[in-house]
């Protein structure tokens, strides 16, 4: 459908993949899905986003579950271990390439 410009469906701005999937009872995919979603992505010129909220931080052997894969997102989402034993603290890391405006290199907030 992507392939056809008269389908009537717009290029999506972004995909977003949990690796393996917490929330439905850790449920981990083929070995070829998360690579085959990488080269729909890359084939489209779509944003490929990996949600590690869950399973991030080497709570499957490996720093995050996509690395399992072989396989690089553009976008990390992270959060839940990134905290440690509370800390509600959430992060995103994403390639050089989308950082499309003057944004700092390093952001911070300070209270107080």
């Amino acid at each position: 459908m992507l392939d056809d410009p008269h389908s009537g469906i717009g290029r999506p701005a972004a995909v977003i993949v949990e690796p393996i999937q917490g929330e439905g009872g850790s449920i981990v995919p083929p070995v070829t899905f998360i690579p085959r979603v990488r080269e729909i992505c890359d084939k489209h010129e779509v944003v490929m986003i990996a949600d590690e909220v869950q399973a991030g931080f080497c709570r499957t052997g490996k720093m995050f579950s996509f690395e399992h894969t072989r396989t690089i997102p553009d976008v990390i989402t992270m959060s839940k271990a990134l905290g440690g034993i509370g800390l509600p603290i959430s992060g995103i890391a994403y390639q050089e390439r989308l950082n499309t405006g003057s944004v700092p290199k390093l952001l911070t907030a300070k209270l107080g």
